[in-house]
């Protein structure tokens, strides 16, 4: 059984990538026989993905048959035909669950496709099955890298906030706005805001590691892997879910900003499954006035109760702990070797 992955021919790095790369070391790492492909070869995706070493197979070269595993990513349906040509098990790979509803041409639903599902995570996965009622093989949520958790920097003694406003700027920048509006009449507070963008990821870590908070505006989001990286090095995330980070996320309950979040997707997504401890402020996708005063109490509770925030990095780097690689290698294994039992 071969595992075939497309890897998209984009000339931009993402998160999404970033984890197929480390799907297929990790599946390399297990002994499987996995190769990836592309329609262009010298797109800045392929390029980083030969960096890598991966095993590569031309697009020209591609003999896929029944025995093949052919993974696809959810933006791409156009592929989705050529392995279903050749008669491969066809995986779509949803890493962006907004994706879905964007990219199949009118009066083509999924439902009507004959491919299979794997979700990056458990809210994506409940969104297959609540939306399109259809059923996902599993999930496969991304890894934090190694680097967010062996990068331990002291703090500075001011307040430091980290953001990447990558999608939604305009939020962050009202967010910030009206967050020190607020906190104005408060002359203790010093906040410095550290902008992340076009870093690498060692270079994040070293942010993150030397920031208080990170605020989180991006979404929609099928994962949302930054929060958690932020985890992982001490700092605690304040902001939007992305409904995908619903995954791992567990709200503090503030008094005078009670948790927003929609409880009853969160008992729904996370029933009968491991919950994590209180480790960051969330509130709903959009809500500028709802984040901004959460942010206003986080960094009062951070100056006024430093044991009480010191409780939350303990619990935010216990989150990130259960995503690390070897989580994932787990994943991978029992997830493969379900593919095998059928194959």
């Amino acid at each position: 059984m071969r595992s075939i992955f497309f890897i998209p021919h984009i000339d931009k790095t993402s998160g999404g990538l970033n984890n197929i790369y480390t799907i297929i070391e990790l599946l390399q790492s297990l002994n499987y026989n996995v190769a990836f492909s592309s329609l262009e070869e010298n797109s800045l995706a392929v390029k980083n993905a030969k960096e890598k070493n991966l095993p590569y197979i031309p697009w020209n070269e591609l003999n896929l048959n029944e025995k093949d595993l052919f993974i696809v990513p959810e933006g791409f349906p156009n592929i989705i035909p050529f392995g279903l040509k050749h008669g491969a098990r066809t995986i779509v790979y949803v890493q962006s669950w907004h994706y879905l509803l964007e990219v199949l041409p009118e009066n083509v639903t999924w439902k009507q496709l004959p491919v299979e599902f794997l979700a990056v995570s458990r809210p994506v996965e409940w969104f297959i099955q609540e939306v399109f009622n259809l059923k996902s093989l599993g999930v496969l949520p991304p890894a934090v890298q190694t680097c967010f958790f062996e990068t331990q920097n002291s703090r500075a003694k001011h307040l430091r906030i980290a953001f990447m406003p990558r999608k939604n700027r305009n939020l962050t920048q009202q967010i910030q706005q009206i967050c020190m509006a607020k906190l104005a009449n408060n002359p203790k507070i010093k906040i410095e805001w550290l902008e992340i963008a076009n870093k690498t990821q060692a270079e994040v870590a070293k942010i993150l590691s030397t920031s208080d908070i990170f605020l989180n505006t991006a979404y929609p989001e099928g994962f949302g892997l930054p929060p958690l990286e932020a985890m992982a090095t001490g700092c605690i995330p304040v902001g939007f879910t992305g409904f995908g980070g619903l995954d791992y996320m567990s709200n503090v309950a503030l008094e005078n900003c009670p948790s927003v979040v929609n409880n009853i997707i969160n008992v729904t997504i996370n029933n009968n499954q491991t919950t994590f401890p209180e480790n960051g402020f969330y509130v709903p996708d959009g809500d500028i006035l709802s984040a901004a005063l959460v942010l206003s109490e986080a960094i009062q509770l951070k100056y006024n109760n430093p044991k009480r925030w010191q409780e939350l990095i303990i619990n935010a780097q216990t989150t990130a702990r259960a995503y690390n690689l070897e989580q994932q290698r787990k994943h991978i294994q029992e997830i493969w070797k379900s593919f095998e039992a059928i194959a």
